[in-house]
């Protein structure tokens, strides 16, 4: 199976096709791991932090304002890492929220399928509780711009995404 096939195959499921797979030692640093039940090699696990103080402009548009935590969404393909996409734990840690692209006028934008799948993570998150409909609210909320782009990528990003301008690095005796 090809990546854009699990993609595909993840996209395309509601809520109620996954399983929560309880305390799997596997997944002990996350917050938590569903599997999809029409393909159980395909597992879906969020919440591994990989920064504890993240801060962005926006989140002065939550009732907590405090800096939120950085963490990813990881896609599993028979138990390996397959793709990987960072998003942030924001108002106190009650909502998944992607961290979008800033696009030429300084605002932060996702694409419709983006907030999709992260109505769907952040529902996950919630146990089922609340209903994902509401989640455009949390969007809203955020001062986001939400456009008809293509989500995922066709590349997947397996890093955290830089903050600020990186360096050039300079090759030795050159």
């Amino acid at each position: 199976m090809d990546l854009q096939t699990i993609l595909s195959a993840v996209m395309v499921s509601s809520f109620d096709d996954w399983h929560a797979l309880g305390d799997d030692a596997k997944f002990k640093d996350y917050d938590g791991c569903v599997v999809l039940v029409h393909d159980l090699s395909i597992k879906l696990a969020w919440g591994k932090v990989w920064r504890d103080d993240f801060f962005e402009p926006w989140f002065n548009h939550f009732a907590d304002k405090s800096p939120g935590k950085a963490a990813w969404v990881d896609i599993f393909y028979h138990e390996m890492l397959v793709y990987r996409i960072p998003f942030v734990y924001v108002d106190g840690y009650r909502y998944c929220v992607p961290l979008g692209k800033l696009n030429e006028k300084g605002q932060v934008e996702v694409s419709v399928d983006e907030v999709w799948f992260f109505a769907l993570v952040d529902r996950l998150n919630m146990h089922g509780g609340g209903f994902s409909s509401c989640y455009m609210n949390v969007i809203k909320w955020a001062g986001f711009i939400v456009t008809g782009d293509h989500w995922p990528p066709e590349k997947p990003r397996m890093r955290a995404p830089a903050r600020g301008k990186r360096k050039k690095l300079e090759r030795p005796g050159v």
